[in-house]
């Protein structure tokens, strides 16, 4: 006969049956309160079967939906970092605070400082 106990929410694979000493529960909140839960031959024949489930999975003979991933939401270009460089309504990109790009014509850039060539 195996011995599986659930204790703290992890499963413990004995030798013998553990002593009425330790402190007994029935559910799976009972083991994560720090009771151990032994596991009936239905859930150890479970747990085999299920050798990639979790802890919780094998108590309740149940194997948890799998929820697929949610497709990344595009990036915005006019506002989102691209592999470390920030583009200001494709305009300007700036690395770590620096500007390294302008993506304004010649003609169109002005001086707003108001210092000039003068």
């Amino acid at each position: 006969m195996r011995y599986v106990y659930v204790f703290k929410g992890k499963i413990h694979e004995v030798g013998e049956a553990i002593s009425s000493l330790f402190p007994r529960g029935e559910t799976f909140a009972d083991s994560l309160s720090g009771k151990w839960v032994e596991l009936s031959e239905e859930q150890v024949a479970f747990m085999d079967a299920n050798p990639g489930a979790s802890a919780k999975e094998w108590f309740d003979m149940e194997l948890a939906p799998v929820v697929p991933p949610e497709p990344p939401t595009p990036p915005d270009p006019n506002t989102d970092i691209f592999d470390g460089v920030y583009s200001v309504n494709g305009m300007f990109e700036f690395l770590e605070g620096v500007m390294i790009g302008c993506n304004v014509p010649p003609d169109k850039i002005t001086d707003t400082e108001g210092g000039g060539d003068d």
